[in-house]
């Protein structure tokens, strides 16, 4: 039944804490999909691509030899932009690799400084 909605169980570690979480998936493109814990997956096969540091330390994954950043598409997919001003994604606990949806927030240039 979670399956057919898109929710498959994952485990999580927070604070030392496992915990068992539903992990929301949503549609990027027509190949891939992205899911509120930071995951990116192939649609067709559902094979979780492997994040990995890009830039200055954010967590991204390869796209046929690229590195795309994840934390715009987990925001922008999940949370609409509350107004043309917030035009950026801040990490709530300042750690660039964490692109939970929970750890992400619009924000704009100031603020985010």
């Amino acid at each position: 039944m979670l399956k057919k909605l898109g929710i498959s169980i994952g485990k999580l570690c927070m604070n030392g804490i496992w915990t068992n979480l539903p992990e929301i998936w949503t549609t990027l493109n027509s190949k891939l999909e992205v899911s509120d814990l930071g995951n990116v997956r192939v649609t067709e096969t559902e094979v979780v691509l492997p994040r990995h540091k890009f830039g200055r330390g954010y967590a991204a994954v390869s796209i046929h030899g690229t590195s795309r950043k994840v934390h715009p598409w987990v925001l922008s997919k999940f949370v609409p932009r509350p107004s043309p001003m917030f035009i950026c994604c801040d990490h709530i606990n300042r750690n660039r690799m964490d692109p939970r949806l929970i750890n992400l927030r619009w924000s704009n240039i100031v603020l985010n400084a």
